[in-house]
């Protein structure tokens, strides 16, 4: 009965502890793979071939 005593708080306070960590370890895997998602999508747009919307030969 002691050692549930003694030991619990500090299971409990381990436990919320971690789930903290994570919690901290789940946002920051989110902004880590939005940030990816960005620069992959950035770089899509910047490799993409673009259309050339002027005439070969100017209009007199």
């Amino acid at each position: 009965m002691t050692y549930f005593r003694i030991v619990y708080p500090y299971m409990l306070l381990a436990t919320v502890h971690s789930f903290g960590l994570l919690r901290f370890a789940m946002d920051i895997t989110m902004a880590t793979s939005l940030n990816i998602q960005l620069e992959l999508k950035a770089v899509c747009l910047r490799t993409a071939p673009v259309k050339n919307l002027q005439r070969s030969t100017p209009n007199v």
